[in-house]
């Protein structure tokens, strides 16, 4: 039965039919090897096409796909010749089958493939356009080198303007900009290495074609040519990913260096050491979070007014920034730091009375001084601390005194003093917490311990 296809405004006919794999011809102008056959030092066989076919990884699992699925099952295109059909697409599936049918002899399912015969009436660029259709816009498509490679000839053979691959194959035209020169680029390296593992490094001109900054310069600047082709040579650049910080690299002469001599890793270690975001999701998020808020609308600003979630908001992420950026105190001698020691000291308080530890000035000045010596003193029910040159609040320069309702003198520091606002945040905070504690007898116990138990929560993300 007669069919057609139309093709560049033609109705083209072809058949369909079942042909057996002796009556095929494998295509030495088969454009996903043609790398490979130019390479040849003679005029390849069928046989030697078989052979370099076959050992491609992707034919190999294209025939165990084919074997899964009990037969080829997309039709190929062939084009009678001399009594016999040249296959025109289709050459890798024709080989998988051919080595299936010798592992099961008599196995009808690879014995025959589906085809769509076409006679001489389908010309070179007719193929070229279908070809494209096919595997560059199509289900089923090659992979990026092929695929530039194709849009090159399309370009470069056959006449192809920018105008029509953008429309035909539904492409930007910075995106076929991109395709011609990475191939370009590639084809070039591919002369001085012609190895043909060196067809994966297309993916490394293809990022470097994306980046408008190493275009230019990559176009322009021979030297910067030779030094980029070394980098792939010598295994410096070893994920095409890496080319997308590449201008990064180049900006700082310190991690061009590192790049030339050690390689990627060693280039990427000197920018994170300048800039912790690179290499961290953290700080990342830190330096963008930072960016924003220098940056914060009006709007939201005057809103702050009104909306105390918005203000707690804010005031935790302060707070949790101040707890991580508190440096860690040095270790004293012994080599245990001093803030380990001083929760130490608070884990073995116990039920201590709140008169003791009533505002926590001790542990406060503990914590900048350091403590020295071991438990010496009892007051009350608790363990006094022998922390350095003030044993008594009133001694203290800048203590203060007053009489509460009961007569009794209160000698706190006021929460404004300069020297409470230089203790770390998460220590204020505390010192806070236990200065607005009730100071009756009645709750001496509960109200130190459980304020207590406070200010060792709050110790615990400043311990080193």
């Amino acid at each position: 039965m007669q069919n057609y296809i139309r093709i560049q405004d033609r109705d083209i006919p072809f058949e369909r039919a079942r042909l057996s794999l002796d009556q095929l011809t494998l295509d030495p102008k088969n454009p996903r090897i043609q790398y490979l056959i130019g390479r040849q030092p003679e005029p390849v066989t069928q046989d030697r096409l078989d052979e370099l076919l076959w050992a491609k990884d992707q034919v190999k699992a294209l025939s165990q796909a084919i074997k899964q699925n009990g037969g080829v099952y997309d039709e190929i295109i062939v084009q009678k010749s001399d009594g016999r059909y040249l296959v025109r697409e289709g050459n890798s599936r024709t080989v998988a089958t051919r080595h299936l049918a010798a592992q099961h002899a008599g196995d009808s399912r690879f014995a025959t493939v589906p085809a769509m015969v076409f006679d001489e009436v389908l010309t070179d660029d007719d193929l070229a356009v279908l070809l494209a259709d096919m595997h560059v816009t199509g289900k089923i498509r090659w992979d990026a080198y092929e695929q530039a490679k194709h849009v090159w000839t399309l370009h470069n053979v056959h006449g192809k303007t920018y105008d029509w691959l953008a429309t035909h194959l539904r492409l930007s035209k910075s995106r076929i900009t991109q395709d011609l020169k990475a191939y370009k680029w590639t084809s070039d390296y591919l002369i001085e290495h012609p190895d043909a593992k060196n067809l994966e490094k297309f993916s490394f001109f293809n990022e470097l074609a994306r980046k408008k900054a190493l275009d230019a310069r990559y176009t322009d600047d021979l030297e910067f040519q030779q030094q980029f082709k070394g980098w792939l040579t010598d295994g410096r650049l070893t994920d095409s990913k890496q080319v997308r910080q590449l201008e990064t690299i180049l900006a700082n002469d310190q991690a061009v260096k590192a790049l030339d001599e050690g390689g990627w890793t060693e280039a990427a270690g000197v920018l994170v050491r300048e800039d912790p975001a690179l290499g961290s999701d953290l700080y990342d998020s830190v330096k963008r979070a930072t960016e924003r808020l220098t940056k914060v609308p009006a709007d939201e600003i005057q809103d702050l007014a009104t909306n105390k979630q918005k203000v707690i908001m804010l005031r935790n992420l302060r707070r949790a920034i101040d707890d991580l950026a508190t440096p860690p105190m040095q270790p004293a001698k012994g080599g245990e730091s001093r803030r380990r020691r001083l929760l130490n000291r608070i884990e073995n308080l116990g039920d201590v009375s709140f008169a003791t530890v009533r505002s926590s000035r001790r542990v406060f000045a503990a914590c900048r001084d350091g403590v020295e010596g071991d438990s010496s003193t009892s007051t009350g029910r608790g363990v006094g601390l022998r922390l350095g040159p003030h044993d008594r609040r009133d001694d203290l320069p800048g203590g203060r005194e007053r009489a509460d309702e009961g007569g009794r003198r209160d000698d706190r520091l006021p929460l404004g003093d300069p020297r409470v606002a230089a203790r770390p945040t998460a220590l204020v905070r505390s010192e806070a917490r236990l200065m607005a504690g009730k100071d009756d007898a009645a709750g001496e116990t509960g109200s130190g311990t459980r304020d207590l138990r406070v200010v060792r929560e709050d110790l615990r993300p400043l311990m080193t």
